[in-house]
């Protein structure tokens, strides 16, 4: 049996850690509504964080986590990666 092709590459790689930066952060929460299960926007600065624990979903959430980074409006969010 053959898998569809979506077109999409296996990814090589996979993200260890997020940091969003507070100083250039405008608190959009864009990148919460692309990632809410990873990111907690409820914060007392505003500023999102990374969910207690969410490290564990890294793997499985990682198109949404890119997919959050990349929807920042001032590219505050950054992502370490790891080859596989």
């Amino acid at each position: 049996m053959a898998l569809a092709n979506t077109g999409e590459q296996p990814r090589r790689y996979r993200i260890t850690a997020i940091f969003i930066d507070p100083d250039v952060c405008t608190c959009s929460q864009v990148c919460v509504g692309e990632c809410p299960e990873v990111l907690d926007g409820n914060t007392a600065s505003g500023v999102p964080r990374v969910r207690d624990g969410a490290e564990a979903l890294f793997d499985s959430k990682a198109k949404e986590i890119e997919r959050a980074a990349w929807a920042c409006p001032v590219d505050a969010i950054r992502l370490t990666k790891q080859a596989i």
